[in-house]
Parts: structure tokens; sequence; C-alpha cells
């Protein structure tokens, strides 16, 4: 349809057939007043540009008896023409139309045109003419001298346009063109409103958190809600990176991609890169024209606005926020962003203050554990363990390593972190030539690395994803004995608080270090003395029984054939001599594994005691069992110690011809009874420590019994064990 066109003298543009008889004006039939004024009512309902438009168009239609009809609206920002609603135009219509561009010249000329008979025009797209349609006219919408759009009707009929009708549409075209400029503004308006809203509550909201990575989240989440925004991440500045803490928006709802960290070289990669590297804002329009823009598959990004976020005049971060539109942003949007970029560094800020004081208490936490359970752990590998597993929980570090010196290489004898397991402990490092760990225990220095790369120091092995380490010497009497290493994914981890903090963790672990190394020695001189006592028990009772044994053994050939009876009696003296032999190397063996006390039958255990008692001092010990139940192994273990106390007293003290063992096991309670008919002692005239009287006490109200003692001079003595099942109580 680009046949030269005829201009009419009162401003439309029109198409004619010379040939199409006249007709009566659109006017004659209709009242313009009428239809104007119920065009006006439709405009006035609402102030929603789309709703308003699609209710005139249907309106417009309605009056006029238009059968079909659009209504395009004029992008600001691009000048182009795109269509708001339309009603009755196929699909094919509207394709075939478009290369008329009737409208378009309609905008560009602020003229209507119209076209009374589109099968005379050469020009008329073929798939218009087999749809049937005659009629076209196409009114610009003006508002202020400025077109705001095309009004666009078709009819099937034949429809003659006289000046009447060209002013009525020109009047219609100026209410909708009013009514989109006023939607407009309304827009604007309403938008501004939401962007002062958005300020305020982000202000009010910002301030009651102090956790950054949720204060992160919630501004991300405020911001893409309230505009609707495809995108919307906030990049924190480390080192020369800025990585992408939170991200929010319609890009981030599919399950692809799926969103990880973000890592961007500053001002080398990306627009938010540039603007990390300049601390200026960056709107770009149009992605693809942009340089700066990294383009990723499946993202629909069209245009970006990026803003720097700073504290105290150092940038920390930047704000960043896309459309899947072109010209999605304008000036206006960066001035709010930026205001919203500002009062997140203010909040960033707080909550990195909030962070470094809750870290530092944390720390002082640390140091308060640490020294509480070094004293309850002395074994050295445990103990180690243990401090390393506390650093790396409490404050999430990528390793925690404790290497101690041994020779002119440390080993690494604990280890903690994510994504590290107890089995790579063991490494060796040469002191002095391998790593920062090497380099601290060769100079007794500490060393705190902010960047590895940097640092020739630093060891590097595949697959470690360390980016800053800080290392404390262990030192003890002067001494560096070992290094405590820590190390970090993320650059400038460490600073002076944590050297401090590092250094004082270092000294307890020192100390504990030097306590477990003591208390090892200590329990193998233990182990040595109780290896002498056993030796001594062994050749005052094992030994001097076989050795007895072993001369009646000799003479009982020769005594027996001289005179029978007698050598009948020392064969039963020889047998109990052995019995009582092997009951000692028994009870002599339990000692050396304490575990077989709560692996045997209580029974049996006293059994043995009484057989050793009776071979080693040839006192008959009679034993009595009633009943029979599982125990507790420290009740267990309690009752035995207390009869061998006992049976030992009977043996060493109380010049006894016989004793008795009875225990008596009982659902309620378990009682074990040891009497003798010794000499027997006053209670009132025996320090209550003397006869080992005083441990077996301790060792009863360990267990929760009762323990009794009666003895009066030239009567014997009994001691008398309860322990109440605490369990059956419970039970009742």
């Amino acid at each position: 349809m680009t046949n030269p066109a005829r201009e009419h003298p009162n401003r439309a543009i029109r198409y004619k057939d010379k040939a199409t008889p006249p007709s009566r004006p659109i006017t004659a039939e209709f009242d313009p007043l009428a239809i104007l004024n119920a065009v006006a009512q439709t405009v006035s309902q609402s102030l929603q540009l789309e709703a308003t438009l699609t209710a005139t168009l249907d309106k417009v239609l309605e009056v006029l008896e238009f059968e079909s009809g659009a209504i395009y609206v004029k992008d600001l920002k691009t000048g182009e023409l795109k269509m708001a609603c339309h009603r009755g135009l196929s699909e094919e219509f509207r394709r075939a139309a478009d290369k008329g561009i009737i409208w378009a010249r309609a905008a560009e000329s602020g003229k209507p045109i119209v076209v009374e008979d589109l099968t005379n025009e050469q020009y008329t797209p073929k798939q218009v003419i087999e749809e049937g349609y005659r009629s076209v006219a196409s009114i610009p919408l003006l508002s202020k001298g400025q077109v705001q759009g095309v009004l666009t009707t078709a009819s099937h009929r034949l429809r003659l346009f006289h000046q009447q009708d060209v002013d009525l549409l020109l009047s219609i075209g100026h209410q909708i063109g009013t009514a989109i400029d006023t939607a407009r503004h309304f827009e604007l308006e309403q938008r501004r409103a939401e962007q002062f809203r958005l300020i305020s509550e982000l202000g009010s909201r910002v301030t009651s958190i102090l956790t950054l990575d949720e204060l992160l989240v919630q501004m991300a989440k405020l911001i893409q809600e309230s505009f609707n925004y495809y995108h919307v991440g906030i990049g924190l500045l480390e080192g020369e990176e800025l990585i992408y803490r939170v991200v929010a928006g319609r890009l981030w709802d599919n399950p692809e991609p799926e969103f990880l960290p973000v890592r961007l070289k500053v001002g080398q990669e990306g627009i938010t890169g540039w603007v990390a590297l300049t601390g200026e804002p960056l709107l770009a329009p149009d992605v693809r024209q942009d340089p700066h823009y990294i383009a990723m598959p499946g993202v629909e990004t069209r245009s970006e606005l990026a803003v720097p976020i700073k504290a105290k005049g150092e940038l920390v971060g930047v704000l960043d926020v896309q459309s899947d539109r072109l010209n999605a942003f304008d000036e206006n949007d960066m001035v709010v962003l930026q205001s919203l970029a500002n009062q997140a560094a203010l909040a960033l800020e707080n909550a990195r203050l909030f962070e470094a004081e809750q870290r530092r208490a944390e720390q002082f936490r640390l140091l308060s554990d640490v020294g509480r359970r070094m004293t309850s752990i002395l074994d050295l590998d445990e103990l180690l363990d243990h401090i390393a597993k506390m650093i790396q929980e409490t404050f999430d570090y990528y390793l925690v390593e404790f290497g101690l010196i041994d020779g002119d290489e440390v080993v690494i004898r604990a280890r903690a972190g994510r994504y590290w397991d107890s089995q790579s402990d063991g490494d060796r490092l040469k002191v002095g030539q391998e790593g920062i760990i090497g380099w601290v225990a060769s100079t007794g220095e500490p060393l705190l690395v902010p960047d590895v790369s940097q640092e020739p120091l630093y060891l590097a092995m595949p697959g470690v994803e360390t980016r800053s380490e800080l290392a404390v010497p262990i030192k003890t009497k002067g001494q560096v004995i070992g290094v405590l290493n820590l190390e970090s994914d993320h650059l400038n981890a460490f600073n002076e608080s944590d050297l401090k903090v590092l250094r004082s963790l270092a000294h307890q672990a020192a100390i504990a270090i030097e306590n477990a190394r003591l208390f090892e020695q200590a329990q193998q001189l233990a182990a040595l003395e109780e290896r002498q006592r056993l030796a001594r028990e062994l050749h005052d009772a094992v030994t001097q029984s076989l050795f007895s044994a072993s001369l009646i053994a000799g003479v009982l050939p020769r005594l027996w054939q001289r005179d029978a009876d007698e050598g009948q009696r020392r064969l039963q003296e020889l047998k109990q001599l052995t019995r009582g032999a092997l009951a000692e190397m028994r009870t002599l063996l339990l000692e050396l594994r304490p575990g077989a006390l709560v692996e045997a039958n209580l029974g049996d255990l006293l059994r043995q005691l009484a057989e050793a008692i009776t071979g080693r001092t040839g006192v008959p010990v009679q034993l009595t069992v009633e009943g029979q139940r599982p125990l507790p192994p420290d009740v267990q273990v309690v009752l035995y110690r207390i009869a061998q106390e006992a049976l030992n007293n009977v043996a060493k003290h109380t010049g006894a011809s016989q004793a008795t063992v009875s225990l008596d096991c009982q659902p309620e309670q378990v009682e074990l009874r040891i009497t003798d008919d010794g000499r027997g002692f006053d209670l009132d005239d025996v320090p209550s420590q003397s006869l080992g009287l005083g441990i077996m006490r301790e060792r009863a109200d360990g267990i929760g019994a009762t323990l009794s003692i009666e003895s009066r001079p030239g009567h014997g003595t009994q001691i008398a064990v309860v322990w109440p099942d605490p369990q059956q109580k419970e039970d009742l």
C-alpha cells in the first residue's frame, strides 16, 4: 500500500477509488456527540492502560459499526509501534497488513490515513482481499501534539469517509491519545511511588537484619518482588573477583540454570565486572550492543542495569538487575537503584560489624571450650583431633590442621575440614623446605597469607581450593613442637584478630600436648610399676606355691612307699597347692586384661578368688551363689574389687581358719557378703582408711551401693555390700 497518496485538504490522507459511488457520512447515521461521550466514558473508567485500550477499542467498533480493529501504542524509547489489543483480525491479516504499514505512516505523519476500497489498490496484500476486507482507516492517537499510538479500524463493507467522519475519528483519537498519556503518567507515578516505598521498606527492613547472608537474600527478594525483574543479583568484592552471593527473579524459577556463586574477574568479565572496576553505574538498553555483556545459554536478558555498592568511599559490591525486554530501564531507575545500593552499603557495613562481634564472641567461647576440653582429654591424638574439629565446626574453615615436629619433618597428626577426612593424616613436610607449615616450623614465627596465589612459600596441591592461609607455631619451653594451620577457600579470610586467637589456641594446645605426653609417660611408668607388682605377687604367691608343690612331688613316691596314709595326705596338699597356683595365675591374668572382668560371670570370678586365697594361705574359702542376672559393667567390677580386697585382708590380717563368700542375685538388688572367723577388730579403734576400708566405701558409693562392716575382737568380721537396681525402682 505504498501507492502515492492524495492528501485530503483537511489533513486526511485518502486512498480512494474514483469509480466508487458517493455515500452518506458516518456522522449522518450516528450522533457524533453521543459517540464521543460514549468513548469518553469508556476511556475514563480505568487508569490501567491495557484495560483502558481494550475497552475503548470495543466501544469504538461498537458505536461506529466496524467489524475489526486494533490499537497500536508507540514505545517512547524506541519509537516502535506495538499492538496493544485487537478485535476480529486474523493472524494472516495482521502479518499481511504489517507489510503495508498503514498505521506506521499515520504515526509518522500525525494524520489520518483512509483506504476506502482495498480491492482497487494494487499494493493491497492478497490475504487481506481474500478475507473480504474493503475499507481501512488508521487514526493517530495524539496528546499534547505527540503521537501516542494508532487506532486502525477495518470493515468488510465499503465505507466512504467524509470530512465529518475524519474529524470524528480524529476526536476519538485525541481522546484515546489523552487516555494513553494519562495512563502512562499514572503508571510512572505508580512506579515512582513503588520505588520510594521500596526504598523506605528496604531501609526499615534491613536495619533489623544483622546476618549478612540473610540480609542479601531479603534485599534481592524485596527488589525482585517489587518490580518483577527478570533477574536481581548482588555480588560482593573479594580481592580481584566479584562473587555473586544471592540471586532472585524469574530467571531462577526454573531448575535450570542452577545457581552457583559466580566469580567474575573485576574489569574483565561482564557488565558487573566493569562496574566493580570503575565504581560507576552502567545502563545497557540492549545487552547485545554492549561489549561488556557475557551471554549465557538459556538466559533471555535483553537489557541490564548495574550500580556500585560503596561503603565509606570503598567499593564493596554491585547491585545488578536485568530484564527480558529491551529498554526496560531509564535514568530514573538508575537513581532509584543507586539509592537502594547506598542503603545496602550501610546495611552491609552494619552486618559485617555485627558478624565481626559475633566472630569475636565465638572466638572467646572457643578458647573457653578448648581450655575446658583439654583438661578432660589426655590421649594426644584424640585431643588434637577434637580441637581441630571444634575450630573447623565453629568457623566453617576449609581446613584445620595440627602438625607435630618429628626430627626434620612436620607430621600432620590431626585434620578437619569440609572436604577432608582423617585418612589424609600422616602427611609429612620438610621443616623449612616445604610449604607454609614447614616455614613456620623452621622460623617459629606465624604467617598470615591473604592470597596464597601470591605467596611463593605456598605448596599447591591438585583439587585443593585454598585461597588464604594462617599458620602459627606451637611452642613449649621455648621450643617449636608443632604448627596449627588454618585454610580458607575465600580471599582475605583472616585478620589480626584471628591471628591473636590462633596464637592463644596454639598456646593452649602446647600445654595440652605437654600434659598428654606427661600423662602418656605416667601411664607407661604406671604400667611398668603394675608389671613389677604383678611380678612380686607372682613370686610371692604362685612361685612359692609351685616351689612347695615341686618339693612335695619330689618326695611323694618314697613317702608313699613308707607311709601310704601320709602319702595320701601329701597328695591332697599337692592338689590344693596346684589348684591355688592355677587360680592365682588366672587372677593375675585378669589384672593384665581388665576387660575380662566384665566379660566373665561374677560367680566364676569369685570362685577363682576363693581358690587363689585357699591355695596361697591354706585357709578354706567357701563360695555360695544364688540366682543369676546380668550386671552393669561398673557394678560387676566394683563388687569383684571389694571381694578381692576383703579376701586379701582375710589372708594377711585376720588369722582366720575359714571364710565364706556369698552372692545373692535378685531382680531388685544384689547382695555380696564376705565373712571370716578371724580375730576381728574394734571398729572404733581402726581408722576408716585402714585395711582398705575407705577404698571399699568409695567404690560402693560410686555405684550407689551401701557397704556395712560388722566386727568384734575374737568374733571375726563380716562385710556386706547391697546394690539396689535403680531400673527396678523406676519401673515401680
